[in-house]
């Protein structure tokens, strides 16, 4: 438990600890930091990857304070633009279909792609989240074939994760 003065008042709250972590697949790769930064490095020639980046970095960062939220399909993320104006995603987590427990955590940049990192979510008697990234890609359509394999490999790697720590 901690103390914060908002407003000139003092609340009690209860601290949550949330990890994020990137797990190896079966070749060692850290995936999902391969293709952020792949997408970092198309940034340094073309506008619309670097604010691609951007975005998936304070999104990850605002997920890190936040957490993964009951419901997670209203789970928006505003920020601002090179211009100063508010910029808002609608939501940047969505379940991934027929593959429960994952989820997916969602960054669009107009005319770029869209940003997909899957993940699950253990949390604790507590409220304490860890969350570990799997596999990701940029889209270029709404459902290619290759999400539904990131999705495939992403349950082999929760399953195997849970095997070796439920020893």
């Amino acid at each position: 438990m901690y103390i914060v003065k908002k407003r000139g008042k003092i609340y009690r709250t209860w601290y949550i600890m949330i990890k994020i972590h990137y797990l190896e697949d079966k070749n060692g790769e850290q995936q999902v930091v391969s293709q952020i930064a792949e997408i970092v490095i198309k940034g340094r020639e073309d506008s619309g990857f670097a604010n691609l980046s951007k975005y998936i970095a304070q999104a990850l960062n605002f997920l890190k304070d936040v957490g993964v939220p009951k419901d997670k399909e209203l789970l928006p993320f505003a920020t601002k633009n090179e211009d100063g104006n508010l910029l808002t995603f609608a939501s940047i987590l969505k379940d991934v279909k027929y593959h429960p427990p994952l989820l997916e955590f969602r960054v669009n940049w107009r005319d770029t792609g869209y940003f997909r990192a899957i993940f699950f979510c253990i949390e604790d008697s507590e409220g304490n989240q860890e969350i570990f990234f799997t596999k990701a890609m940029l889209k270029q359509e709404p459902n290619p074939p290759e999400f539904t394999v990131l999705a495939k490999e992403s349950e082999q790697m929760l399953i195997d994760f849970l095997a070796k720590y439920s020893e």
